[in-house]
């Protein structure tokens, strides 16, 4: 017979976690701060003066390192359904990330940033998503809603990247990750899976790292 883990030992666990204490030492607003870190050290997507679009941002770890990456001379989008106040120095789109309106709103945002004419040019560097909708222990369900996700996501990616454009996005593993990243690679030159070292150990999420659109 299986033995349940206490929830008190659990949470003992997750408190001693060395990258959620080091996100309080650095002033993030979670420990996913480090796995963007990570990701963005070995495939370098974000880089001073790019645009990025962020999305599903709360609680807004993934703004913060977009934000100090790209500098001052950069631009970054944070989008979510949720009133969530952002990092500072991000600017905030509330919404369905496909909703038109919403996408009016990323495109009007970056237009006006860049002091630039209304045209339906692809304008953005890079796009982010840390989105995983929590999960129920049911793997095939859980791995077909974050796979709703990154479509989703990729479609968003498909309206704004401009050429030699970065994309990055969580899932949950499961059988349909394979045919999703060959879709991935019509778009990008090379698509690679990612598991960070401050995902948990025992957590089944990665992310597809796409380099270089098409």
């Amino acid at each position: 017979m299986r033995q349940t883990v206490p929830f008190w030992s659990w949470a003992a666990k997750r408190s001693q976690d060395a990258f959620r204490k080091q996100s309080k030492v650095d002033n993030y607003r979670s420990r996913a701060a480090y796995k963007l870190l990570e990701l963005n050290q070995k495939h370098r997507f974000l880089k001073k003066g790019f645009g990025v679009i962020d999305l599903g941002f709360a609680p807004g770890s993934w703004s913060q390192v977009a934000s100090t990456a790209v500098g001052a001379e950069g631009f970054v989008v944070a989008v979510d359904i949720q009133n969530v106040s952002p990092p500072q120095g991000v600017f905030p789109v509330y919404g369905d990330m496909l909703d038109p309106q919403t996408q009016a709103k990323i495109q009007d945002a970056f237009q006006q940033h860049r002091q630039e004419p209304k045209t339906n040019d692809l304008i953005v560097d890079t796009i982010l998503s840390d989105m995983l909708h929590s999960t129920t222990g049911i793997r095939i369900r859980d791995h077909a809603v974050s796979m709703d996700l990154c479509n989703s996501a990729f479609q968003l990616a498909k309206t704004f990247l401009r050429p030699g454009g970065f994309f990055v996005c969580k899932y949950y593993m499961g059988s349909e990750e394979h045919e999703f990243q060959k879709s991935l690679m019509k778009v990008f030159k090379r698509v690679h899976i990612e598991k960070p070292k401050a995902s948990v150990k025992e957590s089944r999420e990665a992310y597809f790292v796409c380099l270089r659109r098409k």
